[in-house]
């Protein structure tokens, strides 16, 4: 399997792009992590209340962000930012420094 990550400005633009993974309601949660939001450090730290540890603060990213579990590569799908097999190494795009999110 090959997880294809996408952006979009906005869900419809999303949907408009990749109807096949959308049943007119909501995403095929058998193949579609998300939409989450994507965050960037601000490189100001404040200790986490739990941990006790120094951690960076986070903002949003402007976007519509999601995940989609497919086969083989399609690298013609609009909106695709990266693709990685499993278990993580980057077939198609950029792969984001830190990533939080994966199939398991």
């Amino acid at each position: 399997m090959i997880t294809h990550a996408f952006r979009f400005d906005d869900e419809s633009a999303a949907v408009a792009a990749l109807p096949q993974f959308h049943n007119g309601e909501d995403w095929d949660r058998s193949r579609v992590d998300g939409p989450f939001p994507v965050r960037r450090g601000t490189g100001e730290f404040v200790t986490d209340p739990v941990s006790g540890e120094d951690v960076e603060v986070m903002e949003p990213v402007a976007g519509y962000h999601l995940n989609v579990n497919i086969d083989a590569l399609d690298d013609t799908l609009p909106g695709l930012i990266g693709a990685w097999d499993h278990p993580g190494h980057l077939v198609f795009g950029e792969t984001p420094l830190t990533p939080v999110r994966v199939f398991a």
